[in-house]
């Protein structure tokens, strides 16, 4: 039986309002289904031709924040959302990064063996350009943004009577494409939004309680640190005081990252950067949540994460810092060759609502560093709650 027919209405809804900073899309009060896709995003440059987004996030690469709103009241948001996307990258299978991401996110994360070595998927035949008559756009569905439309199959308009999204566009433009002499502006299209109307007149409003899980963020600032010589540090993260936190993810994010980009126009950002001797203590309501010394190898680093997360399509070395042996497993400036390295995540379950919540943070790094930051992105527990038209929304 086709999901579309005579009671479903499809809907492309126009920006209420879109600049260069931020974009606003209103719906009116409708009983939608749950499957919202953002289509038509996407940039024009200026200055330079034919730039390919990030390998990881695509398109999604320059919404640094998105919201959901009803009114005033915030459903759910995804902050440095750019980066979530690049995250959630790694845990989808490498026939959907190749065939399914490739053409919809514009992102360009998969492998394959040729000729006894590792190499990249194709990068997609178009990138942004200077016109947008023929600069690459990209869709992205909002179930696996907003935690709040994965929940449910519908949001009723008797409900939710002023639903709108709200997006924050990225300024950094030069991390944003491939470091390119010449770039003096990157403009970003008016995206829309696709939405689907249940015509059934049997529909109803939803009742009772339904939970979900918002993706929230906090941050670590690590200072400068000097070379061959052991950095230290413990801090206690606020963020996430009173909510029950499921799963936690952790990016080592490199703000001057654009330095990085290589020759082949592939753009090496939004990842996370393996160092040397890193070592992880995380503190859990005044209980430590590792044994004896923590996370402190690449081995233990990646065993953990995809205990807690899931299977992760990466190419070997990607999450290793330093690996020598690169030229032999990889084809030479293919996507897996400058992945090395810029693939380590922690991850980790908590399943407990915090108090107190630290963490003991060690590196030894074989260069001068600059400051950079430790992401945090947290899994919280919240609870939508409907009675007679109107609702409540806590953290459990």
């Amino acid at each position: 039986m086709s999901f579309y027919n005579s009671q479903v209405k499809t809907h492309v809804v126009e920006s209420h309002y879109h600049d260069n900073t931020r974009t606003e899309i209103r719906l009116e009060p409708r009983n939608w289904f749950s499957n919202w896709r953002l289509a038509n995003v996407g940039a024009t440059l200026t200055g330079v031709n034919n730039k390919k987004w990030p390998i990881t996030s695509g398109c999604s690469s320059g919404i640094r924040n998105i919201y959901l709103y009803d009114g005033n009241q915030l459903l759910d948001q995804k902050q440095e959302c750019h980066q979530h996307v690049a995250f959630n990258s790694l845990r989808q299978t490498n026939d959907y990064n190749q065939d399914v991401d490739k053409e919809l996110l514009g992102s360009h994360l998969g492998f394959q063996v040729l000729e006894d070595k590792i190499t990249g998927s194709h990068l997609p035949d178009e990138g942004l350009t200077n016109s947008s008559s023929t600069t690459s756009t990209g869709w992205i569905n909002l179930k696996n943004i907003f935690g709040f439309l994965k929940g449910m199959n519908h949001v009723n308009g008797q409900t939710f009577r002023n639903l709108r999204v709200l997006i924050e566009w990225r300024q950094d433009f030069t991390n944003l494409i491939q470091v390119s002499a010449g770039l003096t502006n990157l403009t970003y299209l008016k995206p829309q939004l696709i939405v689907d109307e249940d015509l059934n007149p049997a529909s109803k409003p939803m009742t009772g309680s339904i939970p979900y899980w918002s993706v929230e963020i906090d941050r670590v600032y690590l200072n400068a640190a000097d070379e061959d010589e052991l950095f230290s540090v413990k801090t206690r993260l606020n963020g996430f005081n009173n909510k029950f936190v499921r799963r936690m993810a952790i990016a080592n994010v490199d703000p001057a990252s654009a330095t990085l980009s290589d020759p082949s126009n592939i753009v090496l950002i939004n990842h996370s950067y393996a160092e040397k001797l890193e070592n992880l203590q995380v503190i859990v309501n005044n209980n430590t949540l590792f044994e004896y010394k923590g996370i402190d190898t690449n081995a233990k680093k990646m065993a953990l994460l995809s205990d807690h997360w899931g299977d992760m399509n990466l190419p070997l070395g990607s999450d290793w810092y330093n690996m020598t042996a690169k030229t032999s497993l990889f084809s030479v400036n293919s996507v897996p060759y400058y992945l090395t390295g810029r693939l380590s995540y922690y991850g980790f379950s908590i399943n407990d609502k915090l108090s107190n919540l630290e963490i003991e943070y060690n590196k030894t790094p074989p260069d001068d560093e600059d400051p950079y930051q430790l992401l945090f992105m947290g899994e919280v527990l919240k609870e939508l709650t409907i009675s007679d038209k109107r609702y409540v929304i806590a953290n459990v």
